[in-house]
């Protein structure tokens, strides 16, 4: 719970529920969904997403919510590269206007 609270915004989380089918109705979850609320309310990018190895139940989500990061780093990459061209153009194009000042 701390370390959900402490997360930046925008990073991507998933929050995986185990062993749902393992509860009694006399027993009480250990974290109730109310509680899971609380936590996720103002977080953007969390999903919870319940699991039962079971039967596989809830795996393939899981698999899939794990190539979110990875694009997520991809995107922060690909827009620094893009800064770097514009300044690289910008620099160029300023070389170009003076020497053709000197023509």
């Amino acid at each position: 719970a701390t370390l959900l609270k402490n997360l930046k915004v925008e990073i991507p989380v998933v929050l995986v529920a185990t062993f749902t089918d393992k509860t009694d109705s006399n027993e009480a979850p250990a974290v109730t969904k109310a509680e899971v609320d609380k936590l996720l309310k103002g977080k953007k990018r969390v999903c919870t997403i319940q699991v039962c190895a079971r039967d596989d139940f809830g795996i393939e989500e899981v698999k899939d919510f794990l190539v979110i990061p990875f694009f997520c780093l991809k995107q922060r990459y690909a827009e620094k590269q893009l800064a770097h061209a514009q300044e690289q153009i910008s620099a160029t194009r300023g070389k170009l206007d003076a020497f053709a000042d000197t023509l």
